[in-house]
């Protein structure tokens, strides 16, 4: 809020933080704002969801999708195998070791 010129627009997307956060029960995404800075730079927040688009649902399921086929899009992962690596594999991701997914393999 600080680096925001006077009349700035933020959109808030995603709520993915406040979904993993092991806080919450997936429902809030709780998040700290200078609300000083908004009254006083006079700057307008709006929030955005999928819901708000349904009509692009299934334009953006085919796009990604590709992206996803194609490797043009990835996201880091660990494979860890077996099952009785679980617990360390948890710990591991709990600890900040990995980015990302971590599978555990059968």
């Amino acid at each position: 809020m600080r680096a925001a010129r006077p009349g700035a627009r933020f959109v808030l997307i995603g709520t993915l933080a406040g979904q993993l956060s092991a806080r919450g029960g997936g429902a809030t995404a709780p998040v700290e704002i200078d609300t000083f800075q908004l009254v006083v730079k006079r700057i307008t927040m709006r929030g955005i969801s999928g819901a708000d688009h349904p009509e692009a649902q299934a334009e953006w399921t085919r796009t990604f999708g590709a992206w996803l086929r194609s490797g043009e899009i990835t996201f880091p992962h660990v494979r860890i195998a077996g099952i009785h690596n679980a617990p360390a594999a948890l710990h591991a991701l709990m600890d900040g070791q990995h980015l990302g997914t971590v599978v555990v393999e059968l």
